[in-house]
């Protein structure tokens, strides 16, 4: 007799603060791009290898100094320095 399979889904809200130091804002992003992707590379292979299925809604937020800079989950190379206001 084959064993039943049961499937539990599992959330996920945990929200990490990175400060980034560096000579400029691309420098910055590229040394959270970098450590980003490696997260999310290590996280889809395991997914592959156990066979999870895994879905992401992403959400970037920055802050400089006092500046907030939000970018859009839609498209995330928009950014809003909010400078106009």
């Amino acid at each position: 007799m084959k064993k039943k399979q049961i499937s539990i889904m599992f959330t996920d809200t945990s929200v990490r603060d990175y400060i980034v130091t560096a000579d400029s804002i691309e420098e910055c992003e590229k040394i959270f791009d970098m450590i980003w992707l490696h997260k999310e590379q290590s996280i889809q292979d395991l997914c592959f290898q156990y066979n999870v299925n895994a879905k992401t809604k992403l959400w970037v937020h920055y802050e400089m100094n006092d500046k907030i800079i939000a970018s859009y989950d839609d498209e995330p190379m928009r950014l809003d320095t909010k400078e106009d206001e």
